[in-house]
């Protein structure tokens, strides 16, 4: 029995006829896997309202259903105990499933290792600390044994492998082993902390210490280096032009308008995904393109042009556009306009669609998740949002509130729930997929590219088949993404603000003007993009500059060069 296995347990009468109300502080009930296994189990998934009246729906409930009704904590338990007969109140939380091991620890280990972690769970008898389980966590899944770290080969092992891998310790693991442990000679602490997390810092010190720490090269092999170096098909030379293109006599012919400006966005991301844009090109473009937005962007986003599409405004489009016609709208995360060129020849042929048509469209500012993302399927802006932090969850209700019984809302996890829908027509399906976001965010410039990764992902996506599967049951297509990315440099990170997400580093986030104000060194303050809530005022990373340590190369978003900010709208046909 696996962790979710114990959930179902848990929460799953043995006969129905009545409601379950439940807590789920972790969002345990979110997950796609529990999801799926509650309902294979029988349960159905309800919200409840907390309001007397909406409780009458679980009255009389057939002795054949068994409803699981998520609330929220503090619920008032009250209201159901005054209107109901038959009821049950119940919680599930990481640390009832694992309640041996520290739950803030547990809940930073990617959920893919969890049922080996509940097997370790069950073989052990005492309870552990926070640091106890993390060091645990530490030995059984990455190989980060204290005692061998210190007085073994250990490090070396382990840095390269977490930099071949790009699978980076969680923050929490690497702080407790950094407790317990030495740092070799050639790393800080400091330092220590950033490889162990981070996968790009990762990659980037560990090839460093290949070329210049002795004692790094004498504990490492040669087949660990040339495992670095490696990639699945040999990468175009990041950024190197083929034919001399002169962009900012296009860009001035091209900027007069919204609409022009997307249209050269397409252009120029077709040349960036055969090589044909210069690291010095996309510098100056970020440059330009920066200064057209200080001017441009509230004009851009509030346009009532047709043809200037905006991503807050994009589902309401596409839905009336559609009319009847049954409509799958994909988000893909962070695919840029050059990265789709880069795989529109891959997926042709698998998907087999005979064309597609590509339409560009301005992303939110900063270009992170947690507002562009959102903004697609709330329909406003940053500032009109309502009230919870961002999730999937969010989302999801979003959808089903806009389409109600005629929408749907998947991960490309959801495989069986998706086919359902496909297969019953329901008129209007969203996914969202993750997972090239996730690889960008590994690329090592120095010896990779976007083109060259967004083609190996393209070509062992399985979103390729579902899309396949869409048009074969007659459904309008349509593809875009959150924001897009770009290769990007570190030039320091200060100490206060938030990177919205672990692996963001093109824009920081403060509370208040006096805040950011204290840190206009490390970056640009004075353009605070329309549409922001109040408290949120970005500092923006300079040119293509990112806020991570000095020297280290990534890609990453959150910035405003045209790379991040027009994203592609591809509608693919057969």
């Amino acid at each position: 029995m696996n962790w979710v296995g114990f959930i179902v347990d848990d929460l799953c009468p043995s006969m129905g006829g009545f409601p379950t109300f439940c807590e789920d502080p972790d969002d345990l009930l979110q997950l796609p896997e529990v999801q799926d296994a509650l309902e294979s189990a029988g349960m159905s998934l309800h919200y409840w309202d907390e309001t007397p009246d909406s409780l009458g729906i679980w009255a009389n409930v057939p002795i054949a259903e068994k409803p699981l009704v998520i609330v929220e904590p503090e619920y008032p338990k009250h209201l159901i105990e005054s209107s109901l007969k038959n009821y049950l109140l119940a919680s599930i939380s990481v640390g009832e499933i694992f309640g041996k091991f520290h739950p803030q620890v547990v809940k930073s280990l990617p959920k893919e290792h969890w049922d080996e972690l509940f097997l370790l769970h069950q073989c052990e008898r005492p309870h552990r600390t926070s640091e106890e389980t993390a060091v645990l966590i530490g030995r059984a899944f990455y190989g980060a044994d204290p005692l061998y770290l210190t007085f073994g080969g250990g490090w070396t092992g382990l840095l390269t492998r977490l930099a071949e891998s790009g699978q980076v310790l969680p923050s929490v693991v690497a702080g407790a082993l950094l407790e317990t442990v030495k740092t070799p000679p050639y790393l800080s602490k400091n330092e220590a902390q950033e490889v162990l997390t981070d996968p790009v810092v990762a990659r980037s010190r560990v090839m460093e210490l290949f070329d210049s720490s002795k004692d790094f090269i004498e504990a490492a092999s040669l087949h660990s280096k040339a495992g670095l170096m490696w990639v699945a098909e040999p990468p175009a030379k990041p950024y190197g032009a083929k034919k001399p293109i002169d962009w900012r006599a296009k860009w001035e012919a091209s900027s007069d308008s919204p609409l022009s400006v997307l249209k050269f966005a397409l252009e120029y991301g077709v040349s960036a995904s055969r090589d044909e844009v210069t690291s010095d090109d996309r510098l100056l473009m970020s440059k330009l393109f920066f200064e057209w937005l200080r001017k441009n962007y509230v004009y851009a986003m509030t346009s009532h042009s047709p043809e200037v599409m905006k991503l807050h405004t994009l589902v309401r489009r596409l839905d009336e556009e559609s009319v009847e016609s049954p409509l799958l709208f994909v988000v893909v995360d962070a695919l840029g306009i050059e990265s789709w060129y880069a795989i529109e020849e891959i997926w042709k042929q698998r998907i087999g669609f005979a064309s597609a048509m590509v339409r560009g469209a301005f992303a939110i500012l900063p270009t992170i998740t947690v507002l562009s993302r959102r903004a697609i399927f709330e329909g406003k802006m940053p500032s009109q949002f309502g009230p919870g932090e961002h999730s999937q969850e969010i989302e999801r209700r979003a959808w089903k509130g806009r389409f109600g019984e005629d929408g749907g809302y998947f991960t490309t996890a959801d495989t069986v729930k998706l086919d359902h829908a496909l297969a019953r027509k329901t008129k209007r399906l969203a996914i969202v997929d993750t997972s090239w976001d996730s690889m960008g965010h590994s690329i090592y410039p120095q010896a990779d590219s976007v083109v060259s990764a967004a083609k190996r992902w393209g070509k062992a996506s399985p979103l390729a088949e579902i899309l396949s599967s869409a048009l074969d049951k007659g459904y309008r297509v349509v593809i875009t993404a959150d924001h897009g990315q770009i290769a990007c440099t570190g030039s320091g990170r200060p100490s206060l603000g938030t990177l919205s997400e672990q692996r963001l580093k093109r824009a920081i986030l403060f509370e208040n003007d006096a805040l950011l104000q204290s840190y206009t060194a490390y970056g640009i303050a004075d353009f605070q993009p329309y549409g922001m809530p109040e408290n949120a005022r970005v500092l923006f990373a300079r040119n293509l500059e990112s806020f991570d340590l000095p020297g280290v190369q990534g890609v990453s978003h959150g910035g405003a060069s045209i790379e991040e900010v027009i994203v592609p709208v591809i509608e693919v046909t057969r």
